[in-house]
């Protein structure tokens, strides 16, 4: 029988130690992060970017709910209800934008514009003196002489149109659209100098010559409705019921003479 001294077995303890094999731990890897949200601004540029409406409306709801006051997000949403025919809600959304910033032109025209399709004149046209006082633009005294005329306050229209026409001479339907006001207020001279002016501009236009010459029957100048009245015939035989007071219209040119 073999004897170790205690020497002898400290060692062999100590070699078995250092033989047995020690577990080497790994560390877990640490997982993936989850993707980063896209920002309110992200949102708004894929919406302006995006193909179909109901994708666009997605991607602004998110926007909006991210930031309830990004006014540009909510202006372009009240502008995709305005293509869809949704005014009511495009009133809403230029509400809230202009809520927020109350300078903002964009939301105050886009309103006016909304307004006006709900035949809301008074809205509409306190918004555009809104826009015009902001930004003085010949565009917005046009829209807002429209609602004037469609609100029966000719003289304002007609101010507006004066405007208008200075800037855009060449523009027949100015022209036309004061000389209707004017023919409203009975200023039937001034009126009749803007249907021909408008005439001159738009030789074809067969509503001109028939204005001309309801014009020139209130006159009683029946020799001038007449005239006016053939040239809408020659551009249109048929435009409204001109054929049916021909015979009487020329009944009267011959007493005339």
């Amino acid at each position: 029988m073999k004897y170790f001294s205690a020497g002898m077995l400290i060692a062999l303890l100590l070699l078995a130690v250092s033989c047995t094999p020690i577990p080497i731990s790994e560390e877990a890897e640490p997982s993936p992060a989850p993707p980063a949200q896209p920002s309110a601004a992200q949102l708004l540029q894929q919406a302006q970017s995006a193909s179909t409406t109901p994708e666009r409306m997605a991607l602004l709801n998110q926007a909006i709910a991210q930031n309830p006051e990004f006014v540009q997000a909510l202006i372009l949403r009240g502008q995709i209800a305005i293509e869809s025919g949704d005014f009511k809600h495009a009133v809403q959304d230029f509400d809230l934008a202009l809520a927020i910033h109350p300078e903002s032109l964009e939301a105050r025209v886009e309103r006016a514009r909304a307004y006006r399709e709900l035949l809301f004149w008074s809205k509409a046209i306190a918004d555009y003196c809104k826009a015009i006082e902001l930004d003085p633009q010949i565009g917005l005294f046009i829209e807002r002489a429209d609602c004037y005329m469609a609100h029966e306050e000719y003289r304002k229209a007609i101010a507006d149109f004066d405007k208008a026409i200075a800037q855009e001479t060449g523009n027949a339907e100015l022209y036309q659209n004061r000389g209707v006001c004017h023919q409203k207020l009975n200023q039937l001279n001034e009126a009749v100098a803007d249907y021909q002016k408008a005439a001159e501009l738009e030789p074809e236009n067969p509503s001109l010559h028939y204005n001309i010459g309801s014009i020139y029957w209130e006159m009683g100048q029946w020799k001038r409705v007449l005239d006016a009245w053939e040239k809408c015939l020659a551009i249109n035989p048929d435009y409204g019921n001109i054929k049916m007071y021909m015979p009487v219209l020329k009944k009267r040119v011959r007493k005339s003479r």
